[in-house]
């Protein structure tokens, strides 16, 4: 809750600070979770294969300028997060992959120089529903299972940098760029196993995303 609260106040003094029309920036992401690392993957010797930990981000962010070349950026993503991995011997143990949704709140600083975009920043994630995992047997059978999220008070802290290049293009500007995402904290389930439930770390996301957005200033 106090970090919470850290960040509103953040994003309102931004806004009290803004000088110039805010500019609404629509974007998408995709992008594969290199980075990525589960709770018992040196002890099992995991291997991630690629195409198994594809994430996916997109939504919208207001950007206000607070002068010269900086600007303070909050956004709000929906997240499609897959996490998937192999044992050495994928021909006994299972290919499993895990699909983790939820809704990112950034608060980005921005640089902006000549054509160039550059931002960095905390979100703050808050898991949609629960986590579900399609497990690919050795018998070339296939089982699901769904586990809760766990993460008092359900919230997920981490950090985003990247960058961009601009293009005028109609009313407003096209950028391309790139994200790196990474979680400061696991992603916790709990799992129910009979009468038991049982609650672990499960995985901290890492991705690389490529980036493309366009953008617009809101002259009222």
């Amino acid at each position: 809750m106090k970090k919470s609260l850290a960040l509103i106040a953040v994003l309102a003094a931004g806004i009290t600070l803004a000088s110039a029309a805010p500019v609404l920036s629509l974007h998408g992401s995709v992008g594969e979770g290199w980075g990525t690392t589960f709770a018992n993957e040196t002890a099992n010797n995991y291997v991630k294969p690629f195409g198994n930990n594809l994430d996916f981000n997109f939504g919208v962010g207001l950007n206000f300028s607070i002068g010269g070349y900086f600007g303070i950026q909050p956004e709000v993503n929906v997240a499609i997060n897959n996490a998937g991995y192999q044992t050495s011997d994928s021909n006994a143990y299972p290919n499993v992959v895990s699909n983790y949704v939820s809704i990112d709140i950034p608060l980005l600083l921005t640089i902006r120089y000549n054509k160039f975009n550059f931002l960095v920043g905390p979100y703050v994630s808050f898991p949609l529903g629960e986590m579900k995992t399609t497990y690919n047997l050795s018998d070339s059978s296939v089982t699901e299972g769904t586990s809760a999220i766990s993460n008092a008070p359900f919230t997920v802290w981490g950090l985003t940098v990247g960058g961009g290049y601009e293009e005028r293009l109609g009313i407003g500007r096209l950028v391309f760029g790139v994200r790196y995402s990474l979680d400061f904290t696991p992603i916790k389930t709990t799992t129910t196993v009979g009468p038991i439930n049982v609650t672990g770390e499960y995985f901290t996301r890492r991705a690389l995303y490529i980036d493309i957005s366009y953008k617009f200033a809101l002259d009222f």
